[in-house]
């Protein structure tokens, strides 16, 4: 694992702790960037195929299976800055405790497709919502 992480500012947060995503993480073959790769989540240029979003984007997860062209599954798993001042520690446990483990129940499902199986990138999203979470699963090629 290797992990990444930028310093915020006094109002802003992250969907969780990086203590919570070593615990879960931690021996497996994943970049972790907490806003380091960007602060905010945009969808790739050739994504055709994205979910509708009402929401923020506040965590998201690819496996690029496109062609072999990723051999060792690595992950790339991104959390984003939360601005909003709603996010508090009961939805950060609530985050946490579900859909950190979703997250990691996905990120196994795709390792154990077989090499044969559509290639494409995959990709998990969490969206936050007005006190409410949304989980978006889908790929593209």
């Amino acid at each position: 694992m290797k992990l990444r992480k930028r310093k915020l500012n006094s109002h802003e947060t992250y969907a969780c702790s990086s203590k919570d995503v070593k615990s879960i993480f931690g021996n497996e073959n994943v970049f972790i960037s907490f806003g380091f790769l960007s602060r905010g989540f945009s969808f790739d240029y050739s994504d055709r195929k994205r979910p509708r979003i009402d929401g923020t984007i506040i965590a998201s997860a690819s496996i690029n299976k496109r062609d072999n062209m990723n051999p060792d599954n690595e992950c790339f798993i991104c959390f984003y800055v939360i601005k909003d001042l709603e996010y508090n520690a009961k939805n950060k446990k609530a985050f946490t405790e579900t859909y950190l483990p979703l997250l990691y129940q996905w990120y196994q499902e795709m390792l154990v497709r077989p090499e044969t199986s559509l290639s494409g990138v995959e990709k998990f999203l969490v969206e936050w919502s007005h006190d409410d979470f949304k989980v978006h699963c889908y790929r593209y090629h």
